[in-house]
This record gives structure tokens, sequence and C-alpha cells, in this order.
């Protein structure tokens, strides 16, 4: 949601004391401030609850100018997940250790780094004035910050009654997972809301017709709890330099526009055929320098040293059969690649170079050990690349390795991929292209998907 917030104001009184918010959520990024919902009424009078800059999960009330809050001693780093939060408030109970509570997967938080005592019939302050507002993405101090960078799905908001995390999810008796209840039997109360039910969706889903409005841009998207999708990971890149992870981690940027800075994607896979696009227009022309492919999780290189382009291994931490391969399409018309015999191979003059108007197209066979690159809805002629019938491209030995989505760039600009979701950044796709659970702006080849979790379980 990265800038943007959902809000609601409020003219009907509801309880301020008893509610439930339960939601998916899919952060892009870690160690900042991400809030998931909000109560406003001014700045020594509000409620919030999300995650803190030390990536601890926290439900505070402040009121008075003094806070009462609970903060886990668990983080969660984990930008590849969705996690389903569920914050319980019942300040009108007699029994202190009712009145905050916090689940997370169905699991309840119950080992603090703040453990306040919560006074009993202390008020969130959301519902009940014109000067109160309901905040989803954000909190409002003097104006909004904090922003959910992320993802958010089904979010329910309910009004005047407690319920248990059962009634919005269940545990897979295969799996183990917890999965997620799409339409739960629950009374909203006054001012309950359902939000987000089926992609940016701010009607309300309830039968209470309590609508929000969006502050920024909220962009759909078909990642969700049940299919999660491929995503930039920030925990998988370059360590050095100023990288930013934007638009629900779909956008890589090299801030510091010297020296390469690669980064992976959330997803790995060991077998299957997928594929992704990538945008170059925040590019300027001439001076793209860009890379993009697919890199092997375990490389030595990614534990290591990622400040080099793709297809160079840096090889300091040992001898080359420690390596996984990787391949690569660089902007200039040339592949990258490396193999357990050498740690940086280049063919040139293979494709047309990049301009900033290009779409590149990737395609990569984990069962055959294939690598294709096409622009702008042609696949590389040079070598003959035809992935629907399996011919051509370059060849490499996956080896076993469990490969994730990579790319890497020299000069400044974002680097913005459709794993899938129909867009380029913020921008929608016009007449996308529907096929292997996803949304393209070109074709992809016969029987190559979006790398998602629905795809990679039945690979």
């Amino acid at each position: 949601m990265a800038t943007t917030y959902l809000k609601r104001v409020t003219t009907s009184t509801g309880s301020n004391t008893t509610a439930t918010f339960s939601g998916w959520v899919k952060r892009a990024k870690t160690g900042v401030r991400h809030v998931i919902w909000a109560g406003w009424e001014s700045s020594t009078e509000r409620m919030v609850c999300g995650f803190e800059s030390n990536d601890h999960l926290q439900m505070q009330i402040y009121t008075g100018g003094t806070a009462h809050d609970i903060e886990t001693n668990r983080v969660f780093r984990d930008t590849s997940a969705w996690y389903h939060i569920v914050f319980q408030f019942n300040t009108s109970s007699g029994t202190e250790s009712e009145r905050f509570n916090m689940f997370v997967n169905g699991v309840q938080e119950t080992s603090f780094a703040t453990d306040d005592t919560i006074t009993q019939n202390i008020e969130m302050k959301m519902w009940g004035s014109t000067s109160q507002e309901t905040i989803v993405g954000a909190r409002k101090n003097s104006s909004y910050e904090h922003y959910f960078d992320g993802e958010m799905s089904h979010v329910h908001i309910i009004d005047g009654t407690v319920y248990a995390p059962t009634v919005f999810g269940s545990t897979n008796a295969t799996s183990g997972m917890w999965e997620i209840k799409t339409a739960p039997s629950v009374t909203y109360g006054t001012n309950g809301t359902f939000l987000l039910k089926n992609g940016a969706v701010i009607t309300d889903s309830s039968s209470n017709s309590n609508n929000y409005s969006t502050g920024g841009t909220l962009t759909a998207t078909k990642d969700n709890p049940s299919n999660n999708f491929c995503t930039f990971n920030s925990l998988i890149g370059s360590t050095t330099g100023t990288n930013t992870y934007t638009n629900g981690a779909t956008i890589f940027s090299n801030n510091d526009a010297s020296g390469w800075k690669q980064c992976g994607g959330t997803l790995a896979a060991t077998k299957g055929k997928y594929y992704y696009e990538v945008d170059t227009s925040t590019f300027s022309s001439g001076s793209v320098l860009t890379q993009f492919g697919w890199g092997a999780t375990e490389m030595t290189q990614i534990t290591q040293n990622l400040s080099n382009p793709l297809g160079k291994l840096d090889v300091s931490g040992g001898a080359l059969v420690n390596y996984a391969p990787c391949v690569a399409f660089y902007d200039t018309g040339a592949y990258l690649y490396s193999t357990t015999s050498s740690h940086d191979n280049q063919v040139n003059g293979a494709f047309a170079a990049t301009t900033n108007t290009s779409v590149i197209m990737i395609a990569i066979d984990l069962d055959n050990g294939k690598f294709y690159v096409g622009k702008d809805g042609t696949w590389d002629s040079t070598s003959s690349s035809n992935p629907s019938a399996g011919s051509g491209g370059k060849s490499f030995t996956p080896g076993g390795f469990l490969y994730s989505p990579y790319v890497a760039s020299h000069n400044g600009g974002a680097i913005k991929a459709n794993f899938g979701n129909g867009y380029f950044g913020s921008t929608a796709i016009s007449s996308p292209v529907s096929a292997g659970e996803g949304l393209w702006k070109y074709t992809p080849p016969t029987n190559y998907k979006a790398f998602c979790t629905k795809n990679v379980d039945s690979a």
C-alpha cells in the first residue's frame, strides 16, 4: 500500500471498548514501522496496531498523553508470506488478560517485550463523532504516517464483538497450513465493515454499507492468501548502497546509481516452467545497464556478495564446484551465465539491446535446463528461441538447486517486474493477456506459468 491508506469518519456511536480486527497482510520490507489498523480523535487520543520498526507486533491505545500497549518479543521478517493477523480489544472485561489479545496464523502471542497493564474501559477513540476516524494502512497524528508497505486482503473490522481467529481461518488437515475462510459468519455491529474482499474493493462487502475512502493509489493484485505470488525480497539483495523496494515489492531500485546491486525473489523452485516480464521505462535511453534472469538461492554469491553483475560469481568463497549456475540477459543484448567451470561467461550480440521503452520477457524451464529471453513480444531469434517448442534458448544445468527470479542494476532507476499481477508498478497493463494464473503484457509460452505458490506446488 506504500503511501496509501483507507479511512472512514464515523457519526454513529459504536463500542470503543470491544472490537475485532482480522486481516491478511504481506510485508514488502522490514525494519520500518508498518501500521495495519488505527483509530484517531487527536494526537493524545488514538489507537494503533501494527509492526514496529524492530519488526515486533504491537497493540496500543494512547490516551491523555500516556501509552498503554503490548509488544511481542517475536519478530516478523518474512516478506514472502501472508500473515493472518487478529487483534482483539475487550477493555470492558473484568479480567485484565482479556483486554488486549493478538493472534498470528491462528496462534495467540503470549511473550511480550512490552506488557503494560491495560486499564479497564480504556477507549479506542474510533467511533462516535465526526472528529474520530478508523484507518487501515496508516496512523494519523497531525497527518497520516507510517503507511503499511505491502499488501492486504480480506479485512474485517468488527464493532462490539470479540471473535476468535478460527472464525476467519482454519488449519488445513493435510498440509498443516493456516488457511483463509473467505465467508466467515460474523455480526459486524454498527460501524463494522468488510474491505478488500476481491482486489482493491473498498466498498463494504458486509451489509452495513460502511464504505471507506482512499488516500493515495490503491492497486489491485492477484497476489492473495490462497495463491502467494513472487515479489522482490529485501532480505535477498545487496546489503551495500541504498536499495528500495516499492509498490508491494514489485519495483526494485538501485538508488546509488553507482555499482551493481542485485535482488532476488521471495519464492524459489527446483522444477517447473515459469515466466515473468520487466519494464525498463524509468531508465534513460542508452544507459539502461540492467540485467534480468534467474539465480539459485544457494549460490555463495547470494550469501556473500550481491554487488556483482548477474552471471559473474564472487569466487572468493571457494572452488567453483560450490556454486550453482545462474542465467541472465544483459540489456546490451548479451547473455551472462555461470557454470561450475567458469564464473563469468558472456555471449555478446545475442539479441537486440534494450531501450527505455522495452518490455523484457523472461522464461525459464527448470525441468530441461533452458533459459529464454524476448523483447516486446518477440523471442530471441538469434538463438532460435522457441520456448513453446522447447527449442533454442540457452542451456544450463539446474542441478536440483532452488531457483528464484533475480535482477540487477548499475545505474539509478526502477526495475518494474510483472510477476503476474497485470501491473508495472501502479500502472495497469492495457488489455492484459490471462494465462498461467497471471495477467501479462504478452502471451507466455505454452505451459509456462506465473511464479506463484499454486504453480510451484503443482510442478
